[in-house]
């Protein structure tokens, strides 16, 4: 069969983002439309196999991100995503074919290295590219019952921001201001501009609020002039069908960020502790996808106690691509203290 494989066309846009639409479940096309046209480079950085008879058979996409060393030094990174194949075509070497051209263009726009998500039936099509899983795992456990009580969170007091949220608001430049501290050093952590802050950060937790209602808790010292935030954390929650039906309990959140001001460690425990005070009654479990950090482990063991588990199922894959960079400086990225690729920045 005949198949043209290249950039795509902006003629291309109805067949590309309904076939996306349609994989992934997006409410419209337009919505699918207006999340690409997030980056200004979209033809560029979205590559497309069609068929003789003008058929779309397979797309790949990449964004370029600035992603933070082992040493905390930002690197080009190309995030590979929506990899598509329609069902007939599968399994002929289209995605193969569309990774290869993807990947040779991340490197002339000077990729450092490259990163995907992949599913478990993805990864044989990856690792024959030469992509390698790394270690990337969460915590997750059932609250515990017997939660210890910490005297260093009692001058930090916490407030609850529910939806909609105005990312206008102050309290989002705050959060802004403390992801940048918090993360100034912290390997594979992405560097967020305000474009990033407005475009993409904002759409995701939009998007995802729709399906899983979210909470975003601030944890502060002083009251009026004297306030002073200390920290935040983003937590969203499945219905109760979906715990009931995937976890067999009554309430599953999933902490997708955290994050804290110099000089407030303090800030943690008080966050989870307040998040376990809001959730629901009943048998409650929950994930946390945050750094491997001796201030979080801790506020960790105190959330779930003895059902505290460390999965590692992630399947975050990354081939090097510039000339200094190997498997062994990714390996060192991944395996660094505080490493840490936000879920909320997943492609």
């Amino acid at each position: 069969m005949e198949v043209e494989y290249r950039k795509m066309r902006l003629a291309d846009e109805d067949a590309v983002f309904d076939l996306r639409m349609r994989t992934w479940g997006a409410p419209s096309i337009e919505y699918v439309r207006q999340g690409a046209r997030l980056d200004p480079l979209y033809l560029d950085h979205t590559l497309v196999a069609f068929a003789a008879d003008g058929t779309l058979l397979s797309t790949v996409r990449y964004w370029l991100r600035q992603v933070r060393d082992a040493t905390g030094v930002p690197q080009q990174v190309g995030c590979v995503a929506s990899v598509t194949t329609i069902e007939s075509a599968r399994r002929q070497g289209h995605a193969r074919k569309l990774m290869q051209l993807a990947i040779e263009s991340m490197r002339q726009e000077g990729c450092a290295w490259t990163l995907l998500m992949s599913s478990d039936m993805g990864v044989p099509l990856y690792e024959g590219l030469g992509y390698r899983v790394f270690s990337a795992p969460y915590y997750r456990g059932v609250l515990s019952d017997e939660r210890p009580q910490n005297d260093s969170i009692c001058s930090i007091e916490t407030e609850r921001i529910e939806p909609p949220f105005d990312f206008e608001e102050g309290t989002w430049k705050t959060v802004r201001d403390i992801y940048a501290l918090y993360n100034a050093r912290r390997p594979l952590a992405l560097v967020r501009d305000e474009a990033y802050w407005r475009g993409y950060f904002s759409r995701r937790i939009r998007s995802r609020n729709t399906t899983h209602p979210m909470l975003l808790i601030m944890a502060y010292t002083g009251e009026g002039d004297d306030k002073e935030y200390a920290g935040y954390l983003v937590v969203d929650y499945s219905t109760q069908e979906v715990a009931r039906e995937e976890f067999n309990l009554d309430q599953f959140f999933t902490i997708g960020e955290i994050g804290v001001a110099p000089g407030h460690e303090e800030a943690i425990p008080a966050l989870t502790s307040a998040l376990a005070d809001n959730a629901a009654q009943g048998h409650v479990g929950g994930r946390s996808f945050l750094p491997r950090e001796p201030q979080i482990d801790a506020a960790m063991r105190a959330l779930f106690g003895q059902s505290l588990q460390m999965p590692d199922d992630r399947d975050m894959m990354a081939l090097p691509l510039e000339e200094g960079c190997g498997h062994e400086e990714l390996e060192a990225m991944f395996a660094a203290p505080g490493a840490l690729f936000w879920i909320v920045d997943d492609f």
